[in-house]
């Protein structure tokens, strides 16, 4: 049967008891309720049942029910606990503070022995000042006035210093010099200022972007002058291998190869994966300057067939004039 079960009384306070041996709802009898010590109060008005004080202890307790939500502050002090019993593992970060520290006497430090596996107070110095504070290599000095403790040139590398233990409010504006920073740190793009100035930038490797390239300057590369060095002096110091072809060479080439002579193939560009402005730069002016020494050949093609023309020309107008006369002579002499 459960409480749902049970046909309420209308009287607050009443509880259920049996009288004649029949069960019924009546108002509770003073001492009728009987407890043990870890309960006060009988039930009646005023003496309520509660807990007494020390009444729960260890074994009314669940395992592992108690979280750090049921601890009121500082209410675990040393007594309460077993030895050995908090170590490291159980500390969080930066839960120990000063006040958490048991003092030493006036003036003494905090310093672990030899071995490094106790700590204990002792006295400084009397003059005021010690160099066991500090190791001499990378940090110096005593603590004394005139000798005070300072970071050492070069004390201080990744060994010394714990996982972002400096930021940049530490760091002093214009101090990191070119000589501080590791040859392989990798400092990615994101973190460095595109804006280097009237500064050169100078590198063995190849520059790739994804987006757009803008200059106010050139694209400094050799100039393609070798054209018409070869073209009118035979050779090219510039590019000893250049070879300036006739147009029927050119012909003949671009039949089989389908590209111009010495500019890459689009099967040749793909191969590679990317395409070079300077290079086609170079190329295309190279090219133009082909074009340029073709057409003043032509242009002086033309020229020459021109006044071969206009020597025709006059050739032709000279011999009618003199098929003229001979048909006056011969009109005449009839």
């Amino acid at each position: 049967m459960t409480e749902a079960k049970i046909n309420p009384s209308t009287t607050n306070g009443q509880v259920l008891t049996t009288v004649g041996g029949n069960a019924q709802w009546a108002a509770p009898i003073a001492g009728a309720v009987q407890t043990t010590a870890a309960i006060d109060g009988d039930g009646q008005a005023g003496t309520p049942l509660d807990l007494a004080d020390d009444a729960v202890t260890s074994a009314k307790i669940l395992d592992n029910s108690i979280t750090a939500a049921d601890l009121a502050p500082n209410s675990v002090d040393q007594s309460e606990l077993q030895a050995d019993s908090v170590g490291e593992s159980e500390l969080i970060d930066e839960a120990v503070t000063p006040a958490k520290i048991q003092p030493g006497n006036a003036d003494q430090i905090l310093r672990t022995n030899a071995a490094g596996t106790a700590v204990s107070w002792v006295d400084l110095p009397a003059t005021g000042g010690t160099t066991e504070l500090a190791d001499q290599n990378t940090i110096t000095g005593d603590g004394t006035t005139g000798n005070e403790f300072q970071v050492a040139n070069g004390g201080i590398d990744t060994q010394q210093l714990a996982a972002d233990a400096v930021t940049s409010a530490q760091i002093a504006n214009g101090t990191i010099v070119n000589a501080d920073i590791s040859g392989s740190a990798a400092i990615a793009g994101t973190k460095i200022d595109p804006d280097f100035g009237n500064l050169d930038i100078s590198t063995t490797g190849t520059i790739t972007a994804t987006g757009d390239i803008t200059t106010d300057g050139d694209l400094v590369d050799t100039t393609p002058d070798y054209v018409f060095q070869k073209y009118f002096l035979g050779n090219s110091y510039l590019k000893e291998s250049y070879d300036f072809q006739t147009l029927e060479q050119i012909e003949a080439f671009i039949k089989q190869n389908y590209h111009l002579p010495g500019i890459k193939s689009a099967s040749e560009i793909k191969k590679q994966g990317y395409w070079s402005l300077t290079e086609a730069s170079q190329k295309n002016l190279e090219k133009i300057e082909e074009l340029f020494l073709h057409t003043i050949e032509q242009e002086k093609k033309i020229d020459q067939l021109k006044n071969e023309n206009e020597s025709l020309s006059a050739e032709l107008q000279s011999l009618r004039k003199d098929m003229d006369e001979i048909k006056a002579l011969l009109k005449n002499k009839n």
